[in-house]
């Protein structure tokens, strides 16, 4: 334990091993879903993620507390209907639907509204894999990340979320697309 912390020691990682069964090989399917789940997942998530974290202590007691992104986008109701309305959406558009046709429309609802709960600083916990490890193999392109976003502002804008938090939304979700595109 004492080399952990020593300057230029190592820390020991223990890595979990996985193994695959013949019910996770990919498939084109497979992947669409995998690329339809990670596509709400990652454009939720960070844009969620990073937002009502601001924490400066000298202004804390001198201004009343700002709601968390949570709060603001309705708590786990309001983000739930996000994320419904957001896969309506991609259900939707011929761009990506392939990505989500074939995919538990029930549970993967579910781990969005998690997903996104958690990010925003809700009591909610999210089991899932992580955007950039749920987006290798699954070839998503500026073109699908564009669609995507294009359904998140069309869901937020449907569901009236004010201009405020919808920016800030978007904001948090743009530097994802650098983990996602491309892999």
């Amino acid at each position: 334990m004492a080399d952990r912390h020593k300057p230029g020691g190592r820390q020991k990682i223990k890595i979990k091993e996985q193994i695959v069964q013949p019910s996770h090989i990919v498939t084109v399917r497979g992947m669409m879903l995998r690329f339809t789940a990670f596509a709400l997942i990652t454009v939720f998530t960070f844009a969620l993620w990073g937002c009502g974290n601001n924490n400066n202590n000298e202004n804390e007691q001198n201004q009343p507390s700002m709601p968390t992104l949570y709060d603001q986008l309705g708590g786990q109701d309001g983000i739930q209907q996000i994320s419904e309305t957001f896969l309506g959406n991609v259900a939707a558009d011929d761009r990506i639907n392939n990505f989500i046709a074939k995919a538990d429309k029930t549970k993967l609802t579910s781990d969005l509204t998690d997903f996104l709960c958690e990010q925003t600083d809700g009591p909610q916990v999210y089991t899932g894999p992580d955007p950039e490890a749920a987006s290798q193999g699954l070839g998503i392109t500026d073109a699908n990340w564009d669609a995507a976003v294009e359904d998140l502002k069309a869901a937020l804008a449907t569901l009236k979320v004010p201009a405020s938090s919808q920016e800030e939304l978007l904001d948090v979700i743009e530097p994802i697309k650098t983990d996602v595109v491309g892999h």
